[in-house]
């Protein structure tokens, strides 16, 4: 039961987040997918910056996870990324109706894979946690 009230508040707060969040783009991914900052939600958390996230995905009517709402905590000192909640909306920008919210807890050191062995997603949540950092 608590685990179900626990989503539901964070669906709750995310949601309302969402709607008056104002996303700026931060990077894309070969115009596949677009990756947003809530400038506004950056704040200092216990010696780390927590942030929202939003990431856009290519928009197929069927599909049903068009975009997700993230809760990051970035610390500039040791680069690292930690995911804490995502939001999976059916449509893009956050909207539409919640397919699902987790709870994370995974962590994610920047530039740990460097070089020609780094994909687009590193690439991407480096320049998400530059943009955080700056």
């Amino acid at each position: 039961m608590q685990k179900i009230l626990a989503m539901a508040t964070a669906t709750v707060f995310t949601s309302v987040g969402t709607a008056s969040a104002e996303w700026v783009k931060a990077t894309s991914d070969n115009d596949a997918i677009s990756y947003y900052v809530d400038a506004a939600s950056i704040k200092k958390a216990s010696g780390s910056l927590s942030a929202s996230i939003l990431t856009n995905n290519v928009y197929t009517p069927a599909s049903k996870n068009a975009s997700a709402v993230g809760l990051i905590l970035v610390n500039c000192e040791s680069r690292t990324v930690r995911n804490q909640r995502v939001t999976i909306y059916t449509q893009q920008m956050g909207r539409g109706d919640v397919v699902e919210t987790k709870e994370l807890d995974q962590t994610i050191k920047i530039g740990a894979n460097s070089g020609e062995r780094s994909n687009q997603n590193e690439k991407s949540l480096e320049a998400i946690f530059n943009f955080i950092c700056r």
